[in-house]
């Protein structure tokens, strides 16, 4: 009966929260048949590099990100005016645009040996992603979770039969990136008219340094989401570095199909970061809610490990074929750490609610040195092993940190 009683919990939860699933959802199948057919039409190795590109600008990106679309939305939740939050956010997205085009062409072109076009193609759109997540964090501030579900389904819909006609005519790589960023566009301008139900977008794209300034307490959020993405991608960039595209081809499935499997909990955490900041000044509520997300999540990351462990091997075959067929033993071993990045995602989470940006950029930080340290004493002598063992490490180190300083905060308020 508890057993029964939780799971309908879930369902409520689920039911909540049903146009994130959705979006989620449509994010990751769309990512995901994205990435199988130019895995499945192109060779090993060109899969391994445009692997390594994609992390590079995504990481180019997250530098500059600086966690403001988190501020965003937890600002506008809390009660703040959108109004005089976007104008600065936007305002510095326009001043760092240039920087991130140079790091991202300079580290594809002169570190990996990426071809300057593909790596512009694979950039673009990338940009345009992070414009979107902005529009979209600051949508979830608003609780507008419709508003997000239909500015993804129209460009991924049609992004994805553009998309599987390119795999059909057996197009080249260029196709699939043009595509991508037409539709990332698309994507940007449909959001942008859905936020504008909310606020005046009038002066909101002004420059302005003194707006900018306005986001100078910001940084520490910036610096812990920048090293929580870098400990999640950096062991493709070394492994691409110390092995070859080839080895981060094969890592890359398993790894990928991993973080896919997370969709399973992940649409939980914007709703979470909303509901948790808007009760950080409550504790006793703020503590009922953490509780109640981590059971749930739990249970969810114990179902999602049995199916990963389990589905490994037929589902790494029907999808990616013989050639990918390495990967299945290194998807079954990194499903054990579904439970760790489950919880320390929550937990994450939880610390930004609370606004301690200060104590997620030290455990973030933290978790980047070990996973870094890790791979490169690891990955030399296991190869891909080895990164698959500081993954799971890592995941549940962070998590340890995060329950650390959210049990401190709670010991300070009592």
């Amino acid at each position: 009966m508890a057993a029964q009683s939780s799971f309908l919990k879930i369902s409520k939860f689920i039911g909540e929260s049903r146009f994130l699933l959705f979006t989620s959802l449509i994010e990751r199948i769309f990512f995901f048949v994205f990435f199988l057919l130019v895995a499945k039409q192109f060779t090993v190795e060109d899969y391994g590099m445009v692997i390594t590109a994609f992390t590079i600008a995504n990481v180019s990106a997250i530098l500059f990100d600086l966690g403001i679309p988190i501020h965003l939305q937890r600002e506008i939740a809390a009660g703040n005016k959108a109004e005089k939050l976007l104008p600065p956010v936007l305002s510095l997205n326009t001043l760092l645009l240039p920087l991130f085009f140079a790091v991202s062409l300079a580290a594809g072109i002169y570190l990996y040996g990426i071809d300057a076009w593909t790596m512009a193609l694979i950039s673009i759109p990338v940009f345009l992603f992070s414009v979107s997540n902005i529009l979209s964090k600051a949508l979830a501030g608003f609780g507008d979770f419709r508003s997000q579900f239909n500015s993804v389904l129209f460009p991924r819909a049609l992004n994805l039969i553009a998309v599987l006609t390119a795999f059909y005519l057996s197009s080249g790589l260029q196709s699939y990136l043009i595509s991508l960023s037409v539709f990332a566009l698309l994507q940007t301008v449909i959001l942008a008219r859905k936020l504008s139900l909310h606020l005046s977008l009038r002066d909101a794209f002004g420059f302005s340094m003194g707006r900018i300034r306005e986001l100078y307490s910001v940084i520490p959020l910036g610096g812990a989401v920048a090293f929580n993405f870098l400990y999640d991608k950096i062991d493709i960039l070394i492994i691409t570095k110390l092995l070859g595209f080839h080895e981060s081809a094969i890592y890359s499935v398993s790894y990928g199909l991993y973080k896919t499997a997370t969709f399973s909990f992940a649409f939980l955490l914007i709703p979470a970061l909303t509901k948790l900041s808007a009760m950080s000044s409550r504790m006793p509520a703020f503590r009922l809610l953490l509780a109640k997300y981590t059971w749930h999540i739990f249970l969810i990351c114990l179902v999602t490990t049995a199916a990963v462990y389990f589905l490994a091997a037929p589902v790494v075959t029907l999808a990616y074929g013989e050639k990918y067929e390495e990967s299945i033993s290194y998807l079954r071993i990194l499903s054990a750490a579904m439970i760790g990045i489950g919880l320390n995602n929550l937990f994450g989470v939880a610390l930004n609610g609370l606004g301690l940006y200060r104590q997620n950029l030290y455990v973030t930080l933290i978790g980047l040195a070990v996973n870094i340290g890790m791979n490169l004493m690891l990955i030399p002598g296991m190869g891909i092993l080895g990164a698959v063992i500081a993954t799971i490490a890592t995941e549940y180190l962070v998590l340890a940190l995060d329950s650390h300083y959210i049990s401190k905060h709670f010991s300070k308020t009592l």
